[in-house]
């Protein structure tokens, strides 16, 4: 500790030493000293020290903090808790004690504590309040509570300001990009416009700004007295819903949320109110199945590979994929030695032209071995496991599949250790969408997309015909006739489209719309001053990108690309294209490349072209033209691969050839890894160098536009140099 008096004092006060803790310095810095070797007598001192001041913080933090490093937590909170008890609204005593509570208890303990912290200690403390929100946030999205998690990341950004904020809008960033979670749950959303008394919209006001400090159960009670006394107020009870939402109760949270969809006037916002109902109710054990995971145990890894490789319908990956494969649930001392897709029938022989002829994946299974005896022993695993993931009502089929064919290699096991673990939970009412198809070795990706083309339209016209229980057991197309079952109906196809996108699997929405004689949502827009990211995904899907200024136009196009949403992406792009102002603040590779992708999937060669053209006209006047082009190259040719009978291909490829694996040989080996994974080695031959190229590789920088240049440092520029 610091002797300078006029140093901060170490109470975390703002003090200077010398008007806060300077009588107890000499003390302090004793203890500190003893804490390393002693800590019992540190620990003696410090409850001496407290006995003689016990108002002083700084003693009560020393204090925790060491019983904290002795893993004497429960002594720690009750001298907490002793302290608070003489100083109720000390800021920093109070957040001391919720994070210890959040810890040891969890956030659903510790709430009432948690937020009377956020309300005395956030003006004061806003660094620390963010630590805290961030570390709530975190925790609420492993509990699966996505909308909770959402806003504390940034509430937590909030609190903290642009500088010190920079690593949790990352981890916001993080979130809004994953694709695991559905893109509703992900987003933010806004408290909608109270109107009623004067004393309801002073409440109202009250509410919104407990809910600016994170304090959304005390938001919500409010709410929730306003909704008894104004039961026909739509917006109350959407409020109420999102509070309860941010506040990591799902199930509360849908509930307000249906009601306020039967209130709310405007039809697309009741369809949005109970659509992110319908969302947060999928986590119900009734409205969703299981994916199971098994652990057999296997007396041979080596006779069982031998054996299932006999498996027509187990296909195996090759070695190269175990390197990318999720590790990070595998069982103590083992790895994955192999990884096999289970197909519902063996991939036909005959060439295939239509959907129906394509096999399904109905499993994944993986054969773990021992890496580590001691480590497996500890846990007591003495025998290779076969690891199989695979739907609920195709689990039964598979094992006994697999049991037919391995035999006795599957030892047999107790009834309670054959009970499988839940991998995950999906939407009982999307179960059309979660499908994998094999793509065979001789299928190439173009010709795949062209075979599935409208296969996902053809999967959203069986959902009409469907039960679900979201329309209380009526289908669709029955919901369809009934004029009551509008905005539930609307709500049921939003739904659908959040669930699709999560399988990758986007569908005509307005297509199908129109089958059930639902009108597209209204369009809306952005004003003065608004940006993308302060809304839900539902809002971006109603802009029409054409009316968007420049600004926003960008804002738009990057958000909805974070988000994946392709289709959204693509609209904005082709918009950008025609602007080039703002396309050349966006930045004209970027968009071509972006677009480029996106055609990719729709299996559209001529706008590939187009962008490449355009992105490589841009690249060669750039400052970064050597490194730009090489991008351009290196993209444009995964996209040609999906196509091997693609007449530019060749091209394409001698042209990288001729231009950069003569000066950088480390090219030529990405080159040749990409035709290896696209089984393309029959291209291998045309990368072959002319001596021409390879003798100039004496040095110095080679750029497009100096198709020679010598240099006399001998230095070679690399991909990812300055």
């Amino acid at each position: 500790m610091s002797n300078n008096p006029y140093s901060n004092c170490p109470c975390g006060s703002g003090k200077k030493l010398k008007f806060c803790c300077s009588d107890i310095l000499p003390d302090l810095q004793r203890i500190s000293r003893l804490q390393e070797n002693q800590p019992e007598a540190a620990e003696k001192q410090l409850r001496d020290l407290l006995v003689k001041f016990p108002n002083r913080e700084v003693l009560v933090a020393e204090l925790c903090d060491l019983l904290r490093q002795m893993n004497r937590d429960e002594e720690c909170r009750e001298i907490l808790t002793a302290f608070l008890k003489q100083h109720p609204d000390h800021p920093r005593g109070l957040m001391w004690l919720s994070r210890l509570a959040l810890t040891l208890d969890g956030f659903e303990a510790s709430r009432r504590l948690i937020h009377r912290t956020f309300q005395i200690s956030s003006r004061t403390m806003p660094l620390e309040m963010a630590q805290l929100a961030h570390l709530i946030g975190l925790n609420m999205i492993s509990d699966l509570e996505y909308m909770g998690g959402r806003e504390h990341l940034a509430l937590s950004a909030r609190l903290a300001g642009p500088e010190q904020g920079r690593q949790y809008l990352m981890n916001l960033a993080m979130l809004e990009a994953d694709n695991i979670v559905p893109v509703v749950l992900r987003t933010p959303h806004s408290l909608l416009p109270v109107s009623g008394s004067d004393e309801t919209m002073q409440q109202d006001l009250r509410a919104r700004k407990l809910s600016l400090i994170g304090c959304w159960e005390p938001a919500a009670i409010i709410y929730s007295r306003l909704s008894e006394t104004n039961a026909q107020n739509g917006a109350i009870w959407h409020n109420l819903g999102l509070c309860r939402a941010w506040d990591g109760r799902s199930a509360d949270a849908a509930a307000a949320l249906h009601k306020a969809a039967t209130l709310l006037t405007d039809p697309d916002t009741a369809a949005e109110a109970e659509s992110l109902a319908q969302l947060l109710d999928q986590k119900l054990p009734e409205r969703s199945y299981a994916l199971y995971e098994y652990r057999l145990p296997v007396r041979s890894g080596s006779e069982l590979l031998t054996v299932v490789e006999d498996m027509e319908a187990l296909i195996r990956y090759g070695d190269e994929d175990l390197e990318d494969a999720e590790k990070s649930t595998l069982p103590p001392g083992m790895d994955i030695v192999a990884m096999f897709d289970l197909l519902n029938r063996p991939s036909p022989a005959d060439a295939i032209t239509d959907v129906s002829q394509l096999s399904e994946v109905i499993a994944d299974v993986e054969l773990l071995d021992i890496i580590d005896e001691a480590a497996a022993a500890a846990n007591n695993i003495s025998t290779p496991i076969l690891r199989v993931v695979v739907v609920e009502d195709q689990a039964e089929a598979v094992l006994a599949e697999l049991r037919r064919v391995c035999g006795d290699l599957l030892l047999p096991v107790s009834d309670d250790k054959q009970q499988p673990s839940v991998a995950i939970l999906h939407p009982r009412d999307a179960r059309e969408f979660d499908c994998r198809l094999y793509c065979p070795d001789d299928v190439t990706k173009s010709q795949y997309r062209k075979i599935v083309r409208g296969w996902n339209d053809e999967l959203a016209s069986r959902w009409m015909n469907r039960p679900l229980l979201s329309l209380g057991g009526k289908t669709p197309a029955d919901a369809a006739k009934d004029p009551s079952m509008k905005v539930v109906l609307a709500a049921a196809v939003l739904t659908l489209s959040v669930n699709a996108r999560y399988y990758e699997r986007p569908f005509d929405v307005s297509l199908l719309r129109r089958k059930l004689q639902i009108a597209d949502p209204a369009p809306t827009s952005l004003s003065d001053g608004q940006h993308c990211a302060a809304f839900p995904c539902y809002f971006l899907q109603r802009l029409d990108c054409i009316q968007l200024n420049d600004q926003h136009l960008i804002e738009y196009c990057n958000r909805v690309s974070m988000l994946g949403f392709a289709d959204l992406a693509k609209k904005g792009l082709d918009e950008l294209l025609r602007r080039q102002a703002a396309l050349e603040q966006f930045g004209v590779v970027r968009a071509c490349l972006m677009r480029a992708s996106i055609a990719r999937t729709e299996s559209d060669p001529d706008t590939i072209t187009s962008c490449m053209q355009t992105a490589r006209k841009t690249a060669s006047v750039s400052r970064e033209s050597f490194r730009e082009l090489l991008e351009i190259e290196i993209r444009e040719l995964a996209m040609r691969l999906d196509d091997p009978t693609d007449p530019e291909l060749i091209v394409l490829l001698h042209r990288i050839r001729d231009r950069y694996i003569g000066k950088l040989p480390e090219i030529g080996e990405v080159i040749q890894g990409q035709l290896m994974d696209s089984h393309c080695e029959h291209l291998l031959q045309e990368l072959e160098l002319p001596v021409s190229i390879g003798a100039q590789n004496s040095g110095g920088l080679w750029t497009p536009q100096s198709e020679a240049e010598q240099g006399g440092g001998g230095s070679l520029w690399l991909p990812g140099q300055q």
